[in-house]
Formats: C-alpha cells, sequence, structure tokens
C-alpha cells in the first residue's frame, strides 16, 4: 500500500511488538479476509513518516483496537508509548473496543484489567480472535456490521447458487419424467 492510498477509517487497528509480528500479522489478514479494514504499522508507516501522527490518527479512527500482549510487548519503548495513546483515546472515546490478545503468561497491564482477554496457546485460537472482533462490530453498531465477504467467496457463492438452481431444475425434470410415465402406465 503506498502513502497516498492510505484510508481514512479503520475498522481494526494492532497494536504489538515487532518481535510479535507473526501474531499479528496473522490477526490482520484473518481480518482482511473477512473484508475488514485492518490498520497495522508494518503496511501503513512508510520510511521517514511520523509515526506517533500515523499511530494517533488511525487509533482515533478505528472501531476496535487489539493490544497484543508479550514479554516483548511490556519491554518495548515504543509499544508503551503506543499503548499510552490508546488510553488517551479510550478516556475521550470511551465507545473505542479494546481487545487485548496474550501470546505468553505475561501480567496484563493494569489498564487492561477491566477487559476479557485471549490467550493465544495454538493456531486455533486466531479463529477465535476474529470472531470477537467482528462481535465487538456488530455489537457496537447494534445490527450486523457490513456485509463482510471477498472476491473469491463472492465467485464460489455465486458458483453455489448456479450449482443449487440446475439441481434444482434437474431434480424437477426428473420428477415430471417419472409422473409422466406413470401416468402412461
Amino acid at each position: 500500500m503506498s502513502g497516498t492510498s492510505k484510508k481514512d477509517s479503520y475498522d481494526v487497528f494492532i497494536s504489538y511488538a515487532s518481535k510479535d509480528s507473526n501474531a499479528a500479522n496473522t490477526i490482520a489478514d484473518k481480518c482482511k479476509n473477512l473484508g475488514l479494514d485492518v490498520w497495522i504499522d508494518s503496511n501503513e508507516i512508510e520510511a521517514g513518516e511520523k509515526w506517533r501522527d500515523k499511530i494517533e490518527s488511525a487509533i482515533r479512527s478505528c472501531d476496535v483496537v487489539v493490544i497484543i500482549i508479550s514479554k516483548d510487548a511490556l519491554s518495548s519503548d515504543w509499544v508503551n508509548k503506543e499503548w499510552s495513546i490508546i488510553c488517551e483515546e479510550k478516556w475521550s472515546r470511551p465507545k473505542i473496543s479494546i481487545l487485548p490478545i496474550k501470546l505468553d503468561n505475561t501480567i496484563t497491564p493494569p489498564f487492561l484489567s477491566n477487559y476479557n482477554e485471549y490467550l493465544i496457546t495454538n493456531v486455533y485460537d486466531y479463529d477465535e480472535v476474529k470472531d470477537s472482533i467482528v462481535n465487538l462490530l456488530n455489537n457496537k453498531y447494534s445490527v450486523d456490521y457490513k456485509y463482510i465477504s471477498n472476491n473469491k467467496s463472492d465467485f464460489e457463492l455465486s458458483r453455489l447458487i448456479d450449482r443449487i438452481k440446475y439441481l434444482k431444475k434437474t431434480v424437477k425434470m426428473e420428477g415430471d419424467e417419472e409422473k409422466g410415465s406413470q401416468d402412461n402406465g
């Protein structure tokens, strides 16, 4: 993504230490596969840009903040600065949703103690995280947040619908032929 095509709002903002980038990217990919707009610094901050300005802007414009907690995150000065920005935003905009994700048995920071957290222990836990993000968005808007899909699933759904229509026609024609042969007999 180039600097000129950045979005003005995001569904999800992911806060993480660089050593936890595999987990952050997995969560981001799962959300993107649902059609959600995800802000993750590796895709959004380019060389020479002021990271604090970009992060503040992204946090102000997102609905859900995913905070990845680990021993690496707790020891990172950059992550702690980012968490300060998140706290400031939560104070000024209480409706922003926060979802803490733990990668290890690190003690949860006090500012997150009121939130239900996930401990990721295996690859299947990422689907639960993804589902929680969608639920937070649905709860925020009190309806289905938006039609979440991607072009591949739209194409596959269209093919499946066409196949079902074809099968219904085939079954109906076979049923009509059987009725006709019974009437003639």
